[in-house]
């Protein structure tokens, strides 16, 4: 699977809202000013919104966004969604180069910030090329995410509770460290992980996972958990984690609640786990820092000095549905979400 890195997609010309009929496939444009859950009400299974952005504008969604079954939204010149709670996905709907954020219900504080939301009867649902600021939780199968990045401030930035999910070559970050219903505290101490990983035959690949390290806040202390797999009576199997930066976590990269988890051709940051039921294979990397360019402000590249350059799998026969390549400079993939090019010239 080439990478390019995370890209937003250009702004095209200004159409109107209007339904195009010179395929069977239809196309709706919604432009600022325009309702995007008008055009979603107007279209159907295989139908493509193509929403436009505009410098300081926001689409305002009141309470939640549904999409239907089979429907793809697709951003250009990278629109920013603002919705009360969250957009909700559906049976293959796909979300495609766009910015959503949540009021996180608007003046009711939830611990939970759900910005993208899979319910457990969702299957094959795909997002790509997207900045999702909040917290996601996955409830179905088979969904893709891939290229893209979140932010996250609630509990568990990511949530996976479904079965045969891929994360593939997405940032995944905690701002967290403050509990949402009581923002004078921290969340739970030693705790609440970047990821919570749930079911089975789930797979992170080629990304990034970088915590909150630990803060103090009106005397509470908090570190983050990396990854944590299972929880409560959960006891999922055949997750897997390959290819994959897991750092900058004050308890721990990662640990098992109950489920299991093989870690493969990856690096992490602290001396790994103890736990039986997370099983380190081969090439792990461990008590390594990764080298980021900046990650105060947000920058997972890799520096020129760093580890992680070119020690990924090339290919992996536990991943029949993955295919990793050599990344786009023709070197051997790099670990996290994104591949340092070695044909180009950098200081850092």
């Amino acid at each position: 699977m080439p990478r390019t890195g995370l890209w937003i997609l250009g702004l095209l010309a200004a159409c109107t809202c209007l339904r195009s009929e010179s395929a069977e496939a239809m196309n709706f444009y919604v432009q600022p000013g325009q309702s995007i859950q008008a055009a979603i009400d107007k279209a159907g299974a295989g139908d493509t919104i193509m929403i436009y952005g505009r410098p300081g504008y926001t689409y305002r969604i009141v309470n939640s966004l549904v999409l239907k079954p089979g429907l793809i939204l697709e951003g250009h010149g990278n629109p920013f969604i603002l919705t009360d709670w969250s957009v909700t996905l559906l049976s293959y709907t796909m979300l495609r180069g766009l910015t959503l954020t949540t009021g996180a219900g608007g003046s009711v504080p939830v611990l939970f910030n759900w910005v993208l939301f899979v319910p457990a009867t969702t299957q094959g649902a795909v997002v790509e090329h997207c900045l999702l600021l909040g917290d996601v939780r996955i409830e179905g199968r088979g969904t893709l995410v891939e290229e893209s990045i979140i932010r996250g401030r609630g509990e568990y930035p990511l949530y996976i509770v479904g079965s045969s999910n891929q994360i593939v070559h997405d940032v995944i970050e905690s701002l967290g460290g403050l509990d949402v219903a009581n923002p004078n505290e921290p969340s739970h101490p030693g705790f609440d992980p970047v990821v919570l990983l749930q079911g089975a035959d789930n797979h992170i690949v080629g990304s990034t996972v970088y915590g909150w390290g630990t803060v103090t806040i009106n005397g509470f202390v908090s570190s983050s958990w990396g990854i944590r797999v299972g929880y409560q009576t959960d006891t999922g199997t055949g997750n897997q984690i390959t290819n994959t930066i897991i750092a900058h976590n004050g308890a721990g990269d990662i640990a098992s609640l109950g489920g299991s988890v093989d870690v493969s051709y990856s690096l992490l940051d602290d001396a790994g786990a103890s736990d039986p039921r997370v099983v380190l294979g081969p090439q792990v990397q461990l008590g390594v820092n990764p080298q980021f360019v900046d990650p105060t402000v947000h920058d997972f590249r890799l520096r020129v000095t760093s580890p992680a350059i070119d020690t990924g799998r090339i290919f992996n026969n536990r991943y029949p549905f993955i295919l990793l390549s050599l990344d786009d400079d023709g070197t051997p993939p790099d670990l996290g979400a994104l591949p340092f090019d070695q044909r180009l010239t950098r200081t850092h």
